[in-house]
């Protein structure tokens, strides 16, 4: 039975911007975003990597930076693999299909037509 992978969060860019040539034609911006939730028990705030690939990363990495007010769409993905030490290590990523900035570092919205606020 095939599974489903779906994550959908909104934060504040935590990191730099880094863009990474996996080939002469295809790149991967990654960085962190920052969500912080609320419940009756108080806050908590939590990190996530985010790898956007392609174009979409490359158009990620030339309009958004650190602070920005991101919903990221898309899916869960685990890395695996071997430290000096030979142990196995893990790590769960965000996949990101779609990226939409919500709102500027300086707190400035960034208009709500689509043409103003262009998903990724």
């Amino acid at each position: 039975m095939p599974g489903l992978s779906k994550v959908m969060l909104i934060g504040n860019i935590a990191s730099d911007l880094t863009i990474k040539d996996v080939s002469e034609t295809f790149k991967i911006c990654s960085f962190s975003i920052l969500v912080k939730t609320s419940n009756t028990k108080g806050e908590r705030s939590d990190y996530f990597d985010v790898d956007v690939w392609g174009k979409a990363g490359e158009e990620c990495s030339r309009s958004m930076s650190k602070g920005d007010i991101v919903l990221i769409d898309g899916s869960l993905r685990q890395e695996k693999w071997k430290d000096q030490q030979g142990n196995t290590r893990a790590k769960v990523k965000v996949v990101a299909s779609n990226v939409q900035l919500l709102l500027g570092q300086m707190g400035d919205e960034m208009g709500g037509g689509s043409d103003s606020n262009p998903p990724f």
